[in-house]
């Protein structure tokens, strides 16, 4: 155990670890690092041991009883030993399983995804050789002391529990084909991407009885400083082909011919979102400058465009998809957008398809209904265009 000198007794905040409190919302944490640089002046040098550091490690002692549980404890796993706060966190399990956790506002997943496979695909050693690095032996290691007032503790704990709950209020399922992958969606002479969209639709389509609004995330790296736009993917080539595909009385041929359509449209709108021609995050990040600073700019007002019926239905998900193309990546996964939407974290590689699926636990039932009936539309889309 560990114990402050000269004092023989555990040092103060070991029964509330602060990372609790980076699991709060932006704002209420921004207050409660306020607190905590007010109530005693070690808490800086504290602080600024944690968030200078290049990235954290987080080591657990348990090992997760299977893929899925491993999945959650990425997630939103917690038991104090996350900083939620921090850029990127190497979390390490009890089996060796490791994965990474990542505060979204300034790192995108293309970027995660470089920096894993610049890790994984040379040897440590080369790393070593090409960095200089030189032996050092064992680091000296030293704990991190918070000083807590009764306030701060509680405020700990109630943020530990309230994102516990929140754990329990989730509902997650992965996904695996291992009989499918982006090889056998170009064998069939289709954009892997738009293959396993147009599954998304019509398995929607089928779990709920309806298509929703659908956000994919397209990376815009080719510009300086690009991130990401929203791409949506209900295209009127994409209802068409639903609905072919649920009309019985629809020949094969007619099938495959919409699905041909939609496809060739999602790649053509996709190439416009990484070219910058879309238009739906300019125009929302213009929604949120009107928020902040509205009556600054004489703008008091909320445009009438942000109060619309087809800005209001675009911008309610109904699935929220974006994927990691890695092959040094199994599974991603983030939280769902809405109260009724599903998160859809999906690896698409040469000879695999793992999904890691999310959603409020009061909406279950769909996200499995929806995860079934994938299944089923892969196949069908597989043996439709396969036939043809």
């Amino acid at each position: 155990a560990v114990v402050e000198a000269g004092t023989g007794a555990p040092p103060p905040g070991a029964d509330a670890p602060v990372g609790h409190l980076t699991t709060m919302a932006r704002a209420e944490w921004a207050a409660a690092r306020d607190a905590l640089l007010a109530h005693h002046p070690a808490n800086a040098a504290a602080l600024d041991d944690v968030e200078t550091a290049l990235f954290c490690v987080c080591l657990e002692d348990f090992a997760p009883a299977d893929t899925q549980q491993t999945c959650d404890e990425l997630l939103y796993g917690d038991r104090g030993n996350r900083w939620f706060d921090k850029a990127v966190s190497f979390v390490v399990f009890a089996d060796g399983r490791a994965g990474i956790n990542v505060e979204h506002c300034e790192l995108d997943g293309t970027t995660i995804l470089s920096f894993v496979d610049a890790l994984l695909t040379t040897p440590a050693e080369e790393h070593s050789r090409l960095s200089g690095a030189r032996p050092q032996g064992p680091p000296a290691l030293s704990p991190i002391t918070f000083h807590l007032d009764d306030a701060l503790r509680d405020q700990v704990h109630s943020a530990a529990a309230a994102f516990a709950q929140y754990g329990a209020d989730t509902a997650t399922r992965t996904v695996a084909f291992d009989d499918f992958g982006a090889t056998t969606a170009k064998s069939l002479g289709v954009s892997p991407d738009a293959f396993v969209q147009l599954a998304y639709q019509l398995a929607h389509q089928r779990a709920k009885g309806h298509l929703g609004a659908t956000y994919e995330s397209i990376a815009t790296r080719q510009w300086r400083r690009g991130r990401t736009e929203a791409m949506r993917v209900v295209t009127p080539e994409i209802v068409a082909f639903v609905a072919a595909m649920e009309d019985p009385a629809t020949d094969p041929e007619t099938r495959r011919a919409a699905l041909r359509t939609a496809a060739a449209a999602h790649v053509t709108r996709a190439q416009q979102c990484q070219a910058g021609d879309a238009p739906e995050q300019h125009l929302w990040e213009l929604e949120l400058i009107q928020r902040r600073r509205g009556p600054e700019l004489g703008l008091t007002e909320q445009p009438a465009l942000y109060r619309s019926p087809g800005w209001l239905t675009l911008r309610d998900d109904y699935l929220s998809t974006s994927s990691a193309p890695s092959t040094h990546i199994q599974y991603f996964g983030f939280g769902s957008t809405s109260s009724r939407c599903i998160g859809v974290a999906y690896v698409l590689l040469p000879d695999r398809f793992h999904l890691y699926l999310s959603t409020p636990a009061p909406v279950a039932d769909r996200m499995h209904a929806f995860a079934d009936h994938l299944r089923t539309a892969v196949r069908e889309l597989r043996e439709l265009l396969t036939t043809g």
